[in-house]
């Protein structure tokens, strides 16, 4: 079921694709490339004569089969591309969508650029605390090494375990030994725990 659901979901996404395609393609491409050729109905009429004399005579005999045109026909390009004014236009209406795009990627750049700063801000902070973090645990790692161990267990059980297991952890093995011996058994086992975790 699953499978038949993606295959008419990719169905579906390939079709509309394909007739975006298309629909783009009569939109840019259509007005260009037209094959509709202008009638006499399309250009003011002054007498039937003139609108026909603009179609050579060998080619109006011709007929459409010989590839000729039929009587009244004219192979004249419609009037929008007509010459250096439609052109001109044309010209005017790209430069005005790539000024479009040239300031959407200028605001573009401008975001990316604050994004980034930001984002350095970010990390240089999250640096700094990390090293003021570190820098004040090798300070209490320094104040526990030094004191007497009872002195130092009756600090360790006021303190929150997370933070005496964090503290352990970087000190040496004997120095700890000898404060968790005077430590509460229940609070020096979690403790235990926590440094077994830890390594």
């Amino acid at each position: 079921m699953k499978r038949m659901f993606r295959l008419m979901l990719g169905a579906l996404i390939v079709g509309k694709i394909v007739l975006g395609s298309v629909c783009l393609y009569n939109v840019t491409v259509g007005p260009l490339t037209s094959t509709r050729v202008a009638v006499a109905s399309d250009f003011p009429q002054t007498g039937g004569k003139k609108a026909a004399a603009s179609v050579p005579r060998s080619r109006v005999d011709k007929g459409p089969a010989a590839g000729g045109v039929e009587a009244g026909e004219s192979t004249a390009v419609p009037a929008k591309w007509n010459g250096r004014q439609g052109i001109t236009a044309e010209e005017k209406r790209l430069a005005e969508k790539k000024a479009e795009l040239l300031a959407l990627q200028d605001d573009l750049s401008r975001k990316i650029k604050t994004l980034t700063r930001l984002r350095d801000d970010i990390r240089s902070g999250i640096g700094e605390k990390r090293r003021l973090k570190l820098q004040k645990m090798k300070l209490l790692i320094k104040v526990y090494s030094s004191m007497k161990p009872q002195k130092a267990a009756t600090l360790v059980e006021k303190l929150d375990t997370r933070l005496a297991i964090e503290l352990f952890s970087q000190m040496k093995g004997d120095a700890v030994g000898k404060i968790l011996s005077y430590v509460n058994v229940e609070k020096a086992a979690r403790i235990s725990e926590g440094l077994a975790g830890k390594k």
